[in-house]
């Protein structure tokens, strides 16, 4: 498969529709975010996905989720980032790991034209390619891609927006045990209907997947449509329902046919408070029966003073194993992260979490017997040196106690991050 093809039909459809968009005032249903000059925000992710086991489309990382958050000023953004870690076990093995010391390099090209709260057409196009040098490891060293796009059009009771992204990653996943070349990508192409002041009607269609380069770990993808409505009570809550029905394929594997139905909660009382809570049911049939079971996204951040602030998440979903042909994965965890700021300099971070991800069968016949549970903690220390450069060391520690006796680990990690934007 093709898994860039959303980005250009979407775009083509986007820059048609900007023709016919027509000026007209801003929606008056618009998200909040957090505000206050001197909020103490949490670190973004780097190329290395922070999240235990990263999915295109159910994320937890420490960023708010991307259309909560603004896009950055018109124009070229470009900046680079550094890091320089000890792992000692670059591989997740459970019985001989291996340490090096790994360099990753990793600069940002990015590109934004108008908002997506704003009247008329918006763009926004990021490109981050990775360089990953092991010192000992030499054949280990690859170069991963991560590239993203949000376009669409904005008019006064309708918008058009599509969605892709698209992520070439080699690195050592839980599931597979191992280090793991494989391309994930994610398409999505929505539509949204204002018929009065306070109510949004939305529709989409989409793709995601995971392919991979060796034969021994299944492929999958996912075709959706989506059905949604939103209203705007107050202009501090938003609540929506939606669902989601759709077809999973996985080679080897079957396929499995999906509904989803789920509320959605988007609440911020307050400049210091913000809750999104999206929860609901699932139900899959798979070729050894169906199966109902709740779903969930959830995150909370406090500002708890001027100087700290906590964030809460949770997550409940299910997905297929690349490991084990015919298999699924219930992942359900939790998250938690504070952030200190000492001055107008040093700011201090403490995230740690706990993940659970039993394996049950949908085809086949062999039984599934895995479970893992998994807990991180990382704490870190970052610097600002000036406006555009910034420095952080860190540490993280990632244990897995699996039913599998090839798959739980031990992980240990100490490194620099250093940033710089131009």
């Amino acid at each position: 498969m093709t898994p860039i093809k959303p980005a250009p039909l979407g775009l083509l459809a986007t820059i048609l529709a900007c023709r016919l968009a027509v000026a007209s005032e801003p929606s008056p249903v618009e998200y909040i975010p957090l505000e206050g000059a001197d909020a103490v925000e949490f670190a973004e992710p780097g190329a290395e996905s922070e999240r235990i086991d990263d999915a295109l489309d159910a994320g937890t990382g420490l960023a708010p989720r991307d259309e909560q958050a603004p896009l950055t000023e018109e124009g070229w953004d470009l900046g680079l980032a550094l890091r320089v870690a000890y792992d000692d076990n670059i591989f997740l093995s459970a019985n001989r790991p291996q340490s090096d010391l790994v360099l990753q390099i990793t600069p940002r090209i990015a590109y934004a034209f108008g908002r997506p709260d704003d009247p008329g057409c918006y763009v926004r196009l990021v490109y981050r390619p990775s360089g990953v040098l092991f010192a000992e490891n030499s054949d280990e060293s690859r170069i991963d891609q991560d590239f993203e796009l949000q376009a669409g059009v904005v008019g006064r009771r309708h918008e058009l927006g599509v969605s892709t992204v698209v992520r070439r990653l080699g690195d050592a996943t839980p599931d597979t045990g191992t280090t793991t070349e494989r391309t994930e990508y994610l398409g999505e192409v929505r539509y949204v209907w204002r018929p009065r002041e306070k109510v949004k009607l939305e529709v989409a269609a989409g793709l995601s997947g995971e392919d991979y380069d060796e034969s021994r770990f299944s492929d999958s993808d996912r075709t959706y449509g989506e059905l949604a409505v939103r209203y705007a009570y107050s202009p501090k809550t938003e609540i929506g329902a939606a669902w989601r029905f759709g077809r999973d394929k996985v080679d080897p594997g079957g396929t499995q046919d999906v509904n989803r139905a789920t509320a959605r909660l988007i609440w911020r009382p307050r400049q210091k408070w913000s809750v999104d809570i999206e929860a609901g049911v699932e139900h899959r049939n798979y070729e050894t029966g169906s199966d109902l079971y709740p779903v969930l996204d959830a995150r909370v951040d406090w500002q708890l003073r001027e100087a700290t602030g906590v964030y809460l998440t949770a997550y409940r979903r299910e997905e297929s194993s690349a490991s084990f042909p015919g298999q699924n994965i219930e992942v359900s965890g939790v998250g938690i992260g504070v952030a200190q700021r000492f001055g107008s300099r040093w700011t201090g971070q403490l995230e740690l979490g706990f993940e659970s991800n039993r394996y049950k069968r949908v085809t086949g016949f062999t039984p599934a017997r895995r479970k893992d549970n998994i807990f991180y903690l990382r704490p870190s220390l970052e610097y600002q040196l000036t406006d555009q450069f910034r420095a952080s060391v860190f540490y993280r520690y990632e244990k897995n106690d699996s039913s599998g006796p090839t798959f739980g680990y031990k992980q240990n990690q100490i490194g620099v991050d250093m940033t710089y934007d131009f």
